[in-house]
């Protein structure tokens, strides 16, 4: 199996309970693309 790093990050706030209240997550949409092939990379640009 291969890894690939991760496109997300975020975070998540809990209460006494342990409850999520708030979760924010951020997408790295453009490594994603990169990742998959759709988008070119920087050294495929300048091949």
């Amino acid at each position: 199996m291969t890894c690939c790093p991760s496109t997300t990050s975020g975070f998540a706030r809990w209460n006494e309970q342990g409850q999520i209240v708030e979760e924010n997550l951020f997408y790295d949409l453009m490594g994603m693309l990169k990742q998959i092939g759709v988008m070119p990379t920087q050294e495929q640009k300048a091949a």
